[in-house]
Order: C-alpha cells, then structure tokens, then sequence
C-alpha cells in the first residue's frame, strides 16, 4: 500500500500517520494490481499552494509532461459533412413528401368539387327532362293539324321547321363517373350546361311557333262556326219568309204549265198575260198599273252541262249583284242597274234550265217585292 508525504485533499505536508494532519483525508492508497484494476484507479493530480503534485504527493514539471505525452488530435468543431449531406437529402424528401401529399389533397378536393358540379348540372337536365318532352310532344302533335284548319296554313311549315332543328335531350346522356379525373367531370358539366341553355332557347322558339299556329286554328274555328251560323240564320229566314208569303200573300195567282221543258208557275190573275213564245220556251206576264213589274218564264237545254254555282257566277261577273243564295239545284240573284231593280232564279239540272226573272222599278219595291215573294217560290219542274 503506497503512503502520501503531502495530503492528496488539502497538500499539507505530514510526517508519517495514516490520516492527513489537518484535514483527516487518508494519506495511503492500494498498490498497484492487475493492468486492468489500474486502469480504475484514477491518478490522483491535485493542485496545491506548491503546484501541481503527483500521486505520491510530490510536484509534477508540466513542461516534462508536455514532452512525454504528446497532445491529442485538436477537437473538431461544427457538423461533418456528411451529416449535412444526410440532413440535406432528408429535408428534400421531407419537402417532396409534403409537396405531393399536398398536391393530393389540393387535387382531391378539385375532384370533389367538379363532381358535384357535374352532378348539378346532370341534375339540372333531369329536371327539365319531363316538361322539355311534354312541350315537344304538344308542339309535334299540333303541327300535324290540317291546313284547311287553320287561317294562315303557311304557319304549319314554321312549326315544322322549328321542330326539326333539335330534340330533347335526356340526363341519361351525361354520366358524372366518380372514377372520372376533373377533366373529364368538367367535360361532361360544360357539355350539360351548353346543352342546356341551348334546349331552352329551341323550346321558345318552338313554343312561339306552336301558340300562332293554335291562334290561327282557333280564328278559322270561330270563322267557320260564324259562316255556319249565319247560313242556319238565313235558311232558317228564308224559309219561315217563304211560308209566311205563301200563307199571307194576298196576290192571287194562276198555273201556267210549259210542256216543252216540263215546268209550271203561279202567276199573278190580274196580269197580262202575253202569248207563249214562238218557240214554245216560256212567256211573259206585266202588271197592267203603272208600277211596271213584268215577270218572264222560260225553259232551255243544258247545253254546256252547267251547274247552279256556275250559272251563278256566270251572273255575278255580269251584274253588280246584291244579293245571292245557292242551293243543290238552284240560285237566285238580286241587282239594280239604272233604277230597275231584278230577281231572277233558276232551276238547273243536267239536261234543262228553268227560269223565272222579274223586273220592277226601285221606285216599286213595296209591290215588286210582294210579286217576288208570291211568284218566284212557285216555279218547279214537272
């Protein structure tokens, strides 16, 4: 066991003893053992009042140790280079992880977004679906109306054209997959959109062209419920002035009978009655007053194969006519030229025309009316 001369805690010197004579430390230390047990035992290196001392308590030469024991290698300050190339490498990966888990996100939530537009334009569609088949289906069906029903027919071919220019378009032609990219998606809500602004501007255009086309329709129905109506109003006051001049009339008549062309006529009894005509076809009756009503018959062939209407235009080119009615084989017309005023009817069929004319001055109406009431009626074939 080694003994200190100097204190190894405090460096005061001793003359022998175990322990330190001013502060009590012990001044012995084991001996030195196996290489591995000294590499245990630190060496004690105290500093004193007299330097440096060793572990037997004598001073230690700096300058000697600095000889014996050359220094380290110097400390190397700061991070390697390889740690920063390490460090570096990581912050890139760390900036492209966060780059596309961002772009990730960023291109998601587009995704979601685009779809759920397309969607509502999908939507859009769908619900004009319905009203956009049902206006088209009207408009078809009215445009297939017969031109005599309507007052202006060309209006027919405006709704044709409108028709034909595009169709309804349906929602099950646009398809928002959620599969799709944004593009795609985009795409098909553009298509929709487009389509459908495009539908509604047709569908004005065909709704426009289909209420003319029903106001046409509804002016030639009152037209021609006002033709009929006015046509049952005067049947119906030609025949109750018929009956009522038969039943009331106070001129007295008498038959005259043609046997050429097979007809007969009430004629005044108080007119004179002119002779038959040379050829058998009629003859003439005046009033013997000054009211200068004359009546004539007459008879003929049907040379030409007329008709009551076209005789009847024959007159009306002729005459400034006032009145007319046509009948299934028969006409009359009424007109006044240089004061005197005619009635004529004629009695047509395939083979022979029968007619009976009267004239009387306007002046005379109230008599030549009553003449024309009680004669012309009478006229028939036999």
């Amino acid at each position: 066991m080694a003994r200190y001369d100097f204190c190894p805690h405090c460096g005061t010197a001793n003359n022998g003893g175990d322990f330190c004579a001013n502060c009590g430390a012990p001044l012995t230390a084991p001996d030195a053992g196996s290489p591995q047990d000294m590499q245990t035992v630190p060496i004690p290196v105290l500093t004193t009042p007299q330097g440096y001392l060793d572990q037997d308590g004598r001073p230690i030469d700096l300058s000697q140790m600095a000889q014996d024991f050359p220094p380290d290698e110097p400390h190397r300050r700061g991070i390697s280079k390889k740690t920063i190339t390490v460090i570096a490498a990581l912050v890139v990966v760390l900036i492209v992880v966060s780059a596309v888990c961002g772009w990730m996100i960023w291109s998601n939530r587009q995704r979601g977004s685009q779809l759920a537009a397309c969607q509502s334009a999908v939507s859009s569609v769908k619900a004009s679906e319905s009203k956009a088949k049902s206006e088209y289906e009207t408009a078809e069906k009215l445009s297939k109306t017969s031109e005599e029903k309507l007052d202006d027919a060309s209006l027919l071919a405006d709704l044709a054209n409108a028709l034909g220019s595009q169709k309804p378009i349906a929602a099950d032609d646009y398809v928002c997959d959620a599969s799709d990219g944004t593009a795609r998606l985009r795409v098909v809500e553009e298509q929709a959109r487009k389509d459908l602004t495009s539908q509604k501007a047709w569908l004005r255009s065909v709704n426009k062209a289909s209420k003319l086309v029903q106001a046409s329709i509804d002016k030639q129905t009152a037209k021609d419920k006002a033709d009929k109506v006015a046509k049952a109003k005067a049947a119906k006051e030609s025949e109750e002035k018929t009956k009522k001049q038969s039943q009331n009339s106070t001129i007295e008549t008498s038959e005259y009978v043609n046997a050429r062309y097979s007809y007969s006529i009430q004629a005044p009894s108080d007119f004179v009655w002119s002779s038959e005509s040379d050829n058998g076809d009629g003859r003439q009756f005046s009033s013997d007053d000054d009211d200068d009503i004359t009546i004539t018959v007459w008879g003929s062939g049907n040379l030409d194969g007329g008709t009551p209407e076209s005789a009847m235009r024959q007159y009306l080119s002729d005459h400034d006519v006032t009145y007319h009615a046509l009948g299934d084989s028969s006409f009359v017309a009424t007109w006044q030229e240089d004061g005197t005023i005619t009635y004529l009817r004629e009695l047509v069929d395939d083979d022979i025309i029968r007619a009976v004319e009267i004239t009387y001055p306007s002046s005379s109406s109230d008599r030549g009316n009553k003449v024309v009431e009680a004669v012309a009626p009478t006229l028939k074939s036999l």
